[in-house]
């Protein structure tokens, strides 16, 4: 295997791995619930921001990985603010 196919493997092999940490985060996960749940069903059209609110001391904050149970707030955002 040349070095360009060794190192396209090692860096496909990082975003996996990378990948498989984020889903692992709880936060991804109380998204998934959310989602499965309905809260964040939306109508048709409609542009909404998820706010994920970790708790002060969470790793995340400071570049590390989740270990909190995030809140999360869906803002629908209002017509005049999405066209701008």
């Amino acid at each position: 295997m040349g070095k360009n196919a060794q190192r396209r493997r090692s860096v496909g092999q990082a975003a996996a791995h990378q990948a498989a940490r984020s889903l692992a985060q709880p936060y991804v996960q109380a998204i998934e619930r959310a989602r499965a749940s309905g809260m964040l069903a939306l109508a048709p059209g409609t542009v909404a921001v998820l706010e994920v609110r970790h708790d002060d001391d969470c790793p995340k904050l400071r570049g590390g990985l989740c270990r909190c149970a995030p809140d999360l707030a869906l803002r629908p955002l209002p017509a005049k603010e999405v066209d701008a």
